[in-house]
């Protein structure tokens, strides 16, 4: 379990410390993955920063999931939801219509998949009204809940799932 411990904690801190640093540079935005086009329009090419984050951040949670899942007839939704993530990273420019479509049809199947698994795997159905309640006080105190509502939507999907893995493992 201690080889699962430490790729989940490496994991959240490559999201968390992307987050932070994108935040930092950019300041909030409308949703997560915008973070693509931020990036891109800084400097050309850094856009892939979004894929490759994205990519080890399924890589890591995928396995973490699928392992903490073994027991349950639910086991399909560890893999579900982090590889519905795989492809909103592959399809980052979300403004294109073709990319778009799989880009939003992938995020609400990784949204909706993570959320199931909370209740049905994880059983702690109960960390998405607390993950929602705080991501609006977060929003209200920053005075951005009308322009990130997406973004902070998509932070308490994250918020609740990465920790239902955490609370399991540790």
């Amino acid at each position: 379990m201690l080889t699962f411990q430490i790729i989940y904690c490496l994991s959240m801190a490559l999201f968390l410390g992307y987050l932070a640093v994108t935040i930092g540079k950019f300041g909030l935005t409308k949703s997560y993955s915008n973070f693509y086009y931020l990036w891109e329009e800084a400097k050309p090419g850094s856009g892939i920063s979004f894929y490759i984050v994205n990519i080890l951040l399924v890589f890591g949670v995928m396995m973490v999931g699928l392992e903490l899942s073994k027991n349950s007839n639910w086991q399909m939704l560890a893999f579900f939801f982090p590889a519905a993530l795989a492809f909103v990273a592959a399809a980052p420019r979300f403004k294109n219509r073709w990319e778009g479509i799989v880009h939003f049809t992938s995020a609400l199947l990784c949204a909706i998949s993570a959320v199931l698994w909370c209740i049905l795997v994880a059983h702690m159905w109960y960390l998405i009204p607390i993950a929602v309640l705080l991501m609006l006080i977060l929003a209200l105190c920053t005075r951005s809940l009308r322009t990130s509502l997406t973004f902070w939507a998509e932070m308490a999907a994250f918020t609740a799932t990465f920790t239902s893995i955490g609370i399991m493992l540790f």
